[in-house]
């Protein structure tokens, strides 16, 4: 099995059975399938640094409490969290409550004379 990130390319190599097996492997982690889901999370910019943490914490906290991978895709605005349906639909539900309950603070410079 070798991963080509430019091309996005999966190349399997081995014995039919085997080719077979490590095909499906990939297919459920990357479409989900046999008891496996993958979500997809629309997000804002702001959404992904809350999900991220500061040094990736809340990322970790999350995958390792629920067992799930969970990547945040920044450019493409969204979030995508694989796992069993059980542990994605929970984490899910945690993201959302993350998500409702962040406060985004943003800090702006005024000169003097703005603020008079």
């Amino acid at each position: 099995l070798s991963s080509n990130r430019e091309t996005q390319v999966v190349t399997v190599r081995g014995p039919q059975d085997r080719v077979n097996e490590a095909t499906a492997a990939v297919n459920s982690f990357l479409y989900g399938g046999e008891g496996h889901r993958v979500a997809k999370i629309p997000l804002n910019r702001d959404g992904a640094g809350v999900v991220i943490g500061r040094g990736g914490k809340t990322r970790i906290d999350l995958e390792k409490k629920y067992g799930v991978t969970v990547q945040v895709h920044r450019t493409n605005d969204h979030v995508t969290v694989r796992g069993t349906a059980d542990a994605v639909e929970d984490c899910n539900l945690e993201i959302a409550r993350l998500l409702l309950t962040a406060s985004v603070v943003e800090s702006l410079d005024v000169s003097e004379e703005q603020s008079k």
